[in-house]
């Protein structure tokens, strides 16, 4: 189970880290926390994908099932990024642009994760900073009102958040973020056999293509806003009957093959070949691939 939380500072989101944390460890759960922190590499990407990787590891017989709990994430670098890290910047979503923020959406979502956005209100927000210990908080309080709006925008774009009000008590607001966790978790719990895959439990296209995550990134990065969260990406490397099996899982999507030199085996009857289907489905380089997706989206 994965949950990221979100929030402006004083929305309550550490609390509702901790109410949740509590929640799930009593309901037997093996419970770890992450926070996010400025970027100490070239590739944020990376590294909030290393803070997500126990959700990949394996279980072994016996042992309770994971859940991890982050408190602040991509979502975090898209707001407060630009505000305060002005020259590492890209396109307003901080260190990893808008490609990285889409890709780690696609992350979370293949994951059957929840990003919860704790909706709270700046002028309530700066009274409960201006109540804790001085020193405590690292922000300019005047900047609640623009980060706020900041967060509504990138709520908007997500295909993993939700919603919740932070004038609610801090056991409702624990209710609603596990309840949906538990939601998504069961619906895509089917896909932890196919680790390569990220996407939603429906995509519209399936995209086969190497694991350079450069090329993923360029591809998803050219996609609209309304095209990108319908597409779903898994390795080509992988075996044609797995791939088979799953588009089944994922509702038989349209599949988009790049079959590049870089892209390994793609004749349909080779060893190792991605899956034996039309020549008209398969591409040769980025930019055909690109607008083969998008011609299957459209006409989804």
């Amino acid at each position: 189970m994965l949950i990221v939380l979100e929030g402006i500072d004083g929305s309550g989101k550490t609390t509702a880290v901790n109410g949740t944390a509590q929640r799930l460890a009593r309901s037997g759960y093996n419970v770890l926390t992450a926070a996010s922190g400025p970027p100490a590499g070239d590739d944020l990407v990376d590294e909030y994908l290393q803070r997500l990787s126990p959700v990949d590891s394996p279980r072994k017989d016996g042992e309770p099932p994971t859940a991890l709990v982050v408190d602040r994430l991509h979502w975090g670098e898209a707001v407060y990024g630009p505000k305060y890290r002005p020259d590492d910047d890209v396109e307003g979503y901080g260190c990893f642009g808008k490609a990285g923020f889409r890709y780690l959406e696609l992350f979370i979502a293949s994951r059957g994760g929840v990003t919860a956005y704790i909706d709270t209100k700046p002028d309530v927000a700066r009274a409960r900073i201006n109540a804790r210990d001085e020193g405590e908080d690292f922000i300019d309080l005047a900047d609640l009102e623009s980060l706020h709006a900041r967060y509504d925008e990138v709520y908007r774009e997500s295909n993993t958040g939700i919603r919740i009000f932070g004038n609610y008590d801090p056991a409702t607001i624990v209710d609603a973020v596990v309840s949906n966790a538990l939601a998504r978790n069961e619906a895509s719990d089917h896909l932890s056999q196919w680790p390569s895959y990220i996407g939603t439990i429906r995509p519209s296209v399936l995209v086969a293509m190497p694991a350079d995550r450069k090329q993923r990134l360029s591809l998803i990065s050219k996609l609209t806003d309304i095209e990108w969260p319908h597409v779903g990406i898994v390795n080509s490397a992988m075996p044609s009957e797995h791939l088979v099996e799953l588009a089944d899982a994922l509702g038989n999507p349209s599949i988009r093959v790049l079959t590049s030199a870089a892209g390994g085996p793609a004749h349909e009857h080779a060893t190792g070949a991605v899956v034996p289907i039309d020549r008209r489905t398969r591409f040769d380089s980025l930019d055909a691939l690109l607008e083969g997706v998008r011609i299957a989206l459209h006409a989804a």
